[in-house]
């Protein structure tokens, strides 16, 4: 009975060994006229973190007008993109239609510029949604931008009103990191 549990610990030893990870452990060499020693390097790379981005500062724009008047003076909007790493993004600009109620659009214009990167893009919008895109554009390095660190926005109509309208519509700028 003996024997039965010697060879039972035997085959539980092989199988314990047999399962361990196969790292090797540093070595010392022999004293000797050569010695020689070992030892295991491991490294692990992580992804950097991604960039993150916020664009902020933008404002509502409200045209009011009688029939008939002068055109309006185009409403200028300022926006601040920052970004927490260095880089640069890209920007997509949606403006949708101004159109009213029983179906009549209003024409309208959306300029966005970015100095820093020497973008700018134009949006003649009259009854279908347009977008632009650009890219390689450079973001603030400060959350609160400076004047040259914008995204400069120029909204203008680019009608003449003859009978009365009413419209409300929505531009969207969706910035992502490049």
């Amino acid at each position: 009975m003996a024997k039965f549990s010697k060879t039972k610990f035997c085959i539980s030893a092989l199988v314990t060994l047999a399962s361990a990870p196969t790292m090797l452990a540093a070595t010392d060499g022999f004293f000797g006229f050569e010695s020689s020693a070992s030892f295991d390097v491991s490294m692990q790379l992580a992804a950097a973190p991604a960039a993150m981005i916020k664009i902020s500062g933008l404002s509502d724009v409200s045209f009011t007008k009688t029939v008939g008047d002068a055109q309006l003076t185009p409403e200028t909007r300022d926006a601040c993109v920052h970004m927490d790493q260095p880089g640069t993004y890209s920007i997509t600009i949606t403006a949708e239609p101004l159109t009213s109620s029983d179906g009549r659009s209003y024409p309208y214009q959306v300029v966005v510029s970015e100095t820093a990167s020497d973008f700018e893009t134009t949006l003649d919008v009259t009854d279908e949604t347009e977008i632009a895109n650009g890219d390689g554009l450079i973001p603030s390095s400060s959350s609160n931008c400076g004047d040259t660190e914008t995204l400069d926005l120029v909204i203008s109509e680019e009608g003449d009103l003859t009978e009365a309208f009413s419209a409300t519509t929505t531009i969207t700028l969706l910035v992502t990191p490049e």
